[in-house]
């Protein structure tokens, strides 16, 4: 379906970051790679929701770093001069500080004004939905002027982040993009990466099922 030889690019500059991108990878990051721009340069659609998983070692975050290059570099060729809010074109996430700065993103407690010591020492699933409600109390408007201009997320270490988080990322997006209420994450490109056979959340409703019955 998707075919990286015939991809044509309008911009010379473009074309050879994609190459010089496309040459570290194997087959199946580029693969990745190439869907991801087709979306964010407008080709399909619907908002790319792309999910890159494997264990470590696998390249996920270049992949995500090579993403995240490629796309803050659209909104400079569509709209030359244009000013992001905070959080820039491209917001990447993650659980821990440590990841964080491994791929140059923001936790997202910082993100969804959570603190991270709450968190760590909650003892029961209540707390951490009172927390993230009582916590999470910055304005619509400072919302909206933070995420100014982003088009895409993407949650890196995705093992780790629960159910209540990226609901709570989902209501943030709602406040922030209010024309968009009815597209799924407020019509943000995501991109979610990680190993889901990683460390789970510290606390909350994990992102997915064990199908094996957990003695």
């Amino acid at each position: 379906m998707y075919d990286l030889q015939t991809t044509e690019y309008t911009d010379v500059a473009m074309e050879d970051l994609v190459q010089s991108l496309t040459e570290k990878m194997n087959h199946k990051q580029q693969l990745a790679l190439t869907i991801a721009v087709e979306h964010l340069r407008g080709d399909h659609p619907d908002a790319l929701s792309l999910i890159i998983s494997g264990e470590d070692g696998t390249g996920k975050s270049f992949v995500i770093q090579a993403i995240s290059k490629i796309a803050r570099k659209i909104p400079q060729q569509n709209n030359p001069g244009s000013v992001a809010g905070k959080y820039g074109s491209v917001l990447i996430a993650v659980p821990t500080e440590v990841a964080a700065f491994h791929v140059g993103g923001r936790t997202i407690q910082s993100v969804l004004n959570m603190g991270g010591n709450y968190i760590i020492f909650a003892t029961t699933t209540y707390k951490i939905k009172n927390y993230l409600g009582r916590r999470g109390n910055k304005s619509d408007a400072v919302i909206q002027r933070q995420f100014s201009g982003t088009y895409l997320v993407i949650l890196d270490e995705y093992s780790m982040i629960s159910a209540e988080m990226l609901m709570k990322l989902d209501q943030f997006l709602c406040k922030a993009f209010p024309h968009k209420r009815e597209l799924l994450f407020r019509g943000c490109h995501m991109v979610f990466c990680g190993d889901f056979c990683q460390i789970p959340p510290v606390m909350g409703t994990r992102l997915y099922k064990n199908n094996q019955s957990e003695g």
